[in-house]
């Protein structure tokens, strides 16, 4: 004897199917994404990217950042020197802080 709670077979395969059918759209849908463009050498509003960038990979989004030109002074590593430069080229990296530490605040 069956029970009349207990699900036949023919149910059970058709909740699967649908499932499977939701498991799949949610797989091919769109990630979250978050992309941030940093213009401004100044180490607070870097900072500030930076923790929100952050907290969007922590929550699975892919996030992409884009540096400036002022803003590259962030990434540069303050051990290397200018090899194989220009007079010009020099001046540029003179002109620029090097690495993170030497980074100042924006004036507000």
């Amino acid at each position: 004897m069956e029970n009349s709670s207990t699900p036949t077979l023919e149910a059970l395969q058709q909740e699967l199917e649908k499932l499977r059918a939701k498991t799949t759209r949610l797989e091919k849908s769109r990630k979250d994404q978050l992309s941030i463009a940093i213009v401004s050498g100044d180490m607070d509003r870097i900072l500030a990217a930076m923790i929100i960038s952050l907290a969007a990979a922590a929550m699975d989004s892919k996030v992409k950042l884009f540096f400036s030109f002022w803003s590259l002074s962030a990434l540069r590593d303050p051990k290397k020197k200018a090899k194989g430069k220009n007079f010009i080229a020099k001046m540029f990296g003179m002109m620029l802080p090097k690495g993170r530490n030497k980074l100042k605040l924006s004036n507000m």
